[in-house]
């Protein structure tokens, strides 16, 4: 029974290693533009890159991705891991608030678990993000 709790324990730290470990802040953006022009934005920004889209629902605001598998170099050094990311949107006519949740989660015998990031790459990630919304939003 300890050894159960120790592991449980592991996964639960494990978890918190992901990009959640962000602040909010920095996973949040206000615009001043409608919500539907940001929530729209979201969506053309996700399927830009490849994302489908799970679960959209305009007047909650909340966008979801499915999870896309990386490729490239970095897996290639780093193994195979895959991203979902999950929007919510709120605001009026004229001025918006987005807030984003990624999650990645790394290849692993049982599936995926929770990816190992630094801060650095998980605060790129949103980085990379609001710049392809703002550039969707124009």
């Amino acid at each position: 029974m300890r050894n159960a709790a120790l592991l449980l324990a592991a996964l639960l730290l494990a978890g918190c290693a992901t990009t959640k470990s962000v602040s909010v802040d920095k996973r949040t953006r206000t615009y001043d533009a409608p919500k539907e022009r940001v929530y729209n934005a979201v969506i053309s920004s996700y399927t830009e890159y490849g994302f489908g889209i799970q679960n959209s629902d305009m007047r909650s605001g909340v966008v979801t991705s499915s999870y896309k598998v990386t490729s490239g170099l970095r897996a290639a050094l780093t193994g195979t891991y895959r991203l979902r990311y999950n929007a919510v949107v709120r605001g009026d006519s004229s001025q918006s608030r987005l807030r984003l949740t990624i999650t990645a989660q790394q290849k692993s015998l049982g599936g995926g678990q929770a990816a190992n990031m630094t801060g650095g790459d998980a605060e790129k990630l949103y980085q990379n993000a609001f710049k392809s919304i703002g550039k969707e939003r124009r």
